[in-house]
């Protein structure tokens, strides 16, 4: 007896996964209070802080060690970035599985006055999964200056 059938040697087994950019404070980093990252308009932001223009829509705050087993709340389901300040030279932030081409970055200070401001365009690198599937990506690091 033959028996055929066929093999799905494709099969793409993740449901999902974050990207992360890492950002390195340059100067005097001991006067960033919050690093705030936008895409069109929606914002993220590590620390409340009174801003002196329009405020960001404020995305969520993480530990580093939340993004491994990061889980979006409903509030959060549908907004773009998770960031998590690590020590006081480096960020991170964590998007879900968009890979956006650039963004503006911003160190505010802690009454919320914008330290430096650049826009940034995101070289990915993925970092695993498979070519077929997609899978984890990195960038960055991003470098700001703090005079």
């Amino acid at each position: 007896m033959t028996v055929t059938g066929c093999s799905a040697s494709d099969v793409c087994t993740a449901v999902g996964w974050n990207n992360v950019v890492s950002i390195d404070i340059d100067g005097t980093a001991g006067d960033v209070a919050a690093i705030e990252l936008c895409e069109d308009s929606v914002c993220a932001v590590v620390a409340p802080v009174q801003q002196a223009v329009e405020a960001p829509t404020v995305v969520a705050t993480l530990m580093p060690e939340d993004l491994a087993t990061l889980a979006p709340t409903s509030a959060a389901t549908d907004l773009p970035f998770f960031v998590a300040h690590v020590d006081e030279r480096t960020w991170y932030v964590s998007t879900d599985m968009t890979t956006p081409d650039a963004l503006t970055v911003r160190a505010l200070s802690p009454a919320g006055d914008v330290l430096v401001a650049e826009e940034v365009a995101l070289d990915w690198r993925r970092v695993g999964g498979s070519a077929q599937c997609g899978g984890p990506s990195e960038a960055g690091p991003i470098t700001l200056d703090i005079p």
